[in-house]
Formats: C-alpha cells, structure tokens, sequence
C-alpha cells in the first residue's frame, strides 16, 4: 500500500492508525474515494480489531472511542444520501429448469455444480457452506462437506437425505447443522445417489458455470446467493409458516426476512403449474421408461 501511496496501518494498532483508518475508509459527504466502506462495516471492522487485541494480550487503545464514534456518525451521515443497492436476486423454478438444461448433458464439473445448486436451493444453503475453500489438496474436515456428512433417514414413505455442515456460517462454536432434503417426482429433484464421480468445487467455480447460464438465458441480478434467496422466496409465497422457513434456512428470530424476494400473484401461479408440469412429465418419462403403457393395450393382460 505504501508503493501507492496508500496509508499503511499496523497492529498492534496506535489511536493514530484508528483514526487514519476511519478518515480513509469511510464515506465524506461530497467527496467520493474508491473505497466508501459503510459505517456499520467500518464498526464491524473495529471491532474485529479489538478482538485480535484482546486474543493476543496486547492492549487497545480505549480512549479513542468518543472519537470514533462521532467519525462514525459523520461517515453514517454520508452513507444515508447514497442510494441504496439493489437487493440480490432470487433464483425462480423457470431459472433452475433453464439451468439443469444447461448443466445435465455437460461434463463432471458441470453436473456437480448443477447438483450443489439444487441442494442450495431446496435447502436453503449458502454457497460457502457446501464448497471447497481449495480447488486441489487435501480436503479440511472441520469445514468441507465430505460423503460421510451425507445420511439417508425414513421419513413415513419417502427417503431424505441429511447433509451435516460442519462450518455454516450461522453455527455456534463446536456444533454442526443439518440440512434435510426431501425427494422430488421431477428434473428439480436434489437426491442423487449414482454419481460417483469426485469433484471439488470452490464457490469460484460454483457461481462460474450458473453465471454463464443466466447470462445466456438473459437473466439479471442473480448471483450465488440467490439460490439460498430463491428457496426461502418461493417456500414464502407457497404459503410455508415462518416457522418452517427458519428450521429449513437454519435461521433465528425473523432474519430470514432479509432473504425473501416477494413474488407476484402471477408469478405463484406460474410456479404451482411449473411444478405440475414438471411432475407430469417426469411421472410419464418413468412410466415409459419402464414400458408400462398409459392405456390398456387390449394384450388381454390385466394389471
């Protein structure tokens, strides 16, 4: 930083370097820097620092805090007059039928990104929770999703499958979390025992191969986490309590709201038929797969 004329800032940190790093990173009414960190990110940031103060004994300096906070409150100001970002985008069936066209005929890489985008979705997963930090090496069990992580477990008639993540991003300290998905009777289905084949995928290549997708299909604002966005979106305008949604999402209190994109009449209607549709013809591709016919077929036979 300091070849680019950058401010350099060190730790043990000095009051100083704090207020250097606040002037430097946070917004100025009328004036714009490449960085304009937000003042909630600025504060997270000092707080992350005190953190690593306190982790390796090394002292804080405390009386900067009335400064800091009245730098926060000028930077927060400047925030306000900034227009808002838009919200990501949330992943619809038709955008997921688009994809597994895309995907389903494609190489190994390919159909494993397609079958994690599904798991994300159906399970309300971020992207980060089921990939590789690493695309090569040996794999860290405290934080990757193995084969061993997966369980299969009767539910009345139907098989589920149980995926336990070992580092989700909203899991306490020496727990895990379980995501539980359930079978479909169409090309969405996010069950898949007979590929075998071991890739690893980073959240680099996962959002690589859908982006190309929808840039094909036309589809804007959709980004990795819109498939998390679009499955609790859409159990929402099924009509699913919020309740359901929070176990699901692995969410407390009512932070899911963050994640839900609303859908309009229409576009529910054209999910329930999507969905029938797709059953249809996923029941009917079974049935002549397995060469029973739709109509008696006057052989004599009876059923």
């Amino acid at each position: 930083m300091a070849e680019s004329g950058e401010p350099v800032f060190t730790i043990p940190i000095s009051a100083n370097n704090i207020y250097g790093f606040c002037f430097w990173a946070g917004r100025t009414e009328g004036k714009k820097s490449k960085q304009e960190i937000g003042a909630k990110t600025i504060e997270k940031y000092i707080h992350g620092l005190k953190s690593w103060h306190l982790l390796h004994g090394a002292k804080y300096p405390d009386w900067v805090e009335p400064t800091v906070k009245i730098l926060l409150r000028s930077s927060a100001k400047a925030d306000a007059l900034v227009p808002l970002k838009e919200k990501k985008g949330a992943v619809h069936l038709k955008n997921l039928v688009f994809l597994v066209k895309a995907l389903v005929m494609s190489n190994p890489k390919g159909k494993a990104v397609l079958d994690l985008a599904l798991v994300a979705f159906w399970g309300m997963a971020r992207l980060g929770e089921l990939t590789s930090p690493f695309p090569h090496g040996d794999l860290d069990p405290r934080t990757s999703v193995f084969k061993d992580n997966v369980n299969w477990e009767k539910a009345g008639d139907k098989t589920l499958a149980v995926l336990t993540l070992q580092d989700a991003k909203t899991c306490k300290p020496g727990e895990t979390q379980k995501i539980k998905l359930q079978p479909l009777t169409n090309l969405l289905c996010p069950l898949f025992r007979d590929r075998m084949e071991a890739v690893h995928l980073t959240k680099d290549i996962v959002i690589k191969a859908p982006s190309a997708v929808w840039q094909q299909g036309g589809f804007q604002n959709l980004t990795g986490h819109s498939f998390c966005v679009g499955g609790a979106s859409l159990r929402t305008a099924m009509g699913f309590r919020a309740k359901e949604i929070c176990k699901i999402g692995r969410w407390v209190l009512n932070c899911y709201e963050l994640y839900i994109r609303p859908y309009s009449q229409q576009e529910v209607e054209e999910s329930i038929d999507l969905l029938a549709k797709l059953d249809l013809l996923w029941n009917l591709a079974n049935t002549l797969e397995a060469g029973i016919p739709q109509e008696a077929s006057g052989s004599g036979q009876g059923k």
